[in-house]
């Protein structure tokens, strides 16, 4: 039997980054399932006591959680620097999540030294997993030329790769970017998006 959240719930799950755990989870992750528990209670002091239990053992989903607490300020200041370190943590270890608001906080310059290059590091990172936020982002910094060699038909390509079913903003990006290209740039990215990499 699925599992259901109320709407505050869920809105306060997604704030805190759209870490969904199973029903049951395994022992392991005790620590974190009484996290998110805490958290859905806004018992933000326990929420922080437990997830850093799992982060400090190496879970990217419990480091995820204090990345996000940090970064948002629940229970806690918000602490910029505090919440990169437990971004990058997660990240390094493929959570594509975290690779997407670590790229964020490069772009932004928050709680790390702006850097435009490895935002796109980041970025590419997390839209390999196919984590269309991602996608969408890359593939504007390569129509722009942000942080990685201009190349709008890349760009188009990675946009067209994230305007899959119900992706609006997407699509109208993919579609605003097509008026700028040539019928074979366009034909270009659409057989480049096949295969990014």
């Amino acid at each position: 039997m699925e599992a259901r959240l109320s709407p505050a719930a869920g809105a306060l799950l997604a704030a805190l980054g759209g870490i969904v755990l199973a029903a049951t989870p395994p022992p392991a992750a005790a620590d974190l399932q009484r996290a998110l528990d805490a958290a859905r209670r806004h018992d933000f002091d326990t929420a922080r006591r437990e997830a850093r239990s799992d982060a400090e053992r190496g879970d990217p989903r419990a480091q995820a959680l204090l990345a996000n607490m940090y970064r948002r300020g629940y229970g806690v200041p918000v602490d910029y620097a505090r919440a990169a370190q437990w971004y990058r943590k997660a990240a390094e270890q493929g959570d594509a999540l975290s690779q997407y608001n670590l790229g964020v906080m490069y772009r932004q310059g928050l709680g790390v030294t702006r850097d435009q290059e490895l935002a796109s590091r980041w970025f590419h990172e997390a839209a390999l997993q196919g984590f269309v936020p991602a996608q969408v982002n890359l593939g504007l910094r390569y129509a722009r030329g942000e942080g990685l060699p201009k190349d709008p038909v890349r760009g188009y390509a990675w946009l067209l790769r994230a305007a899959g079913p119900g992706n609006s903003a997407a699509k109208e990006r993919r579609e605003a970017l097509a008026q700028e290209l040539t019928p074979a740039q366009i034909r270009a990215g659409e057989q480049m998006s096949g295969s990014l990499h």
